[in-house]
């Protein structure tokens, strides 16, 4: 069912309007999207996986990012709490200081 709509013209229309209204960057990091990029729905529901008519529900994802949000979901799911991406987030910034990806301001600054 997905691979036949992947393959529709209305799909892949609206994946272009995707990128487009993105200015052909990831949401999630502002790069450029490559040829490959995702469309991820924002709603799961599998029965509304043609559903195109809101398209805010939808945000064009390269790879890594699209498979990073899909890993934390899951986390979210299992745990029904989003204290869980709190704590990745801080174990990621203190990780992030310790090997030198951000200065200490910028820890500094979004901790408060």
């Amino acid at each position: 069912m997905k691979r036949s709509f992947r393959n529709s013209s209305t799909w892949k229309n609206f994946r272009k309007k995707v990128y487009d209204n993105q200015c052909g960057k990831d949401f999630l990091t502002l790069k450029p999207l490559n040829k490959t990029f995702n469309v991820h729905h924002r709603n799961l529901n599998v029965d509304e996986y043609q559903n195109i008519e809101e398209e805010d529900l939808f945000v064009g994802l390269n790879k890594t990012s699209h498979d990073t949000v899909h890993f934390l979901l899951r986390y979210i799911k299992s745990y029904h709490s989003l204290e869980v991406l709190d704590r990745f987030y801080e174990e990621i910034a203190r990780e992030a200081l310790l090997n030198g990806f951000i200065t200490e301001e910028d820890y500094k600054e979004r901790k408060q």
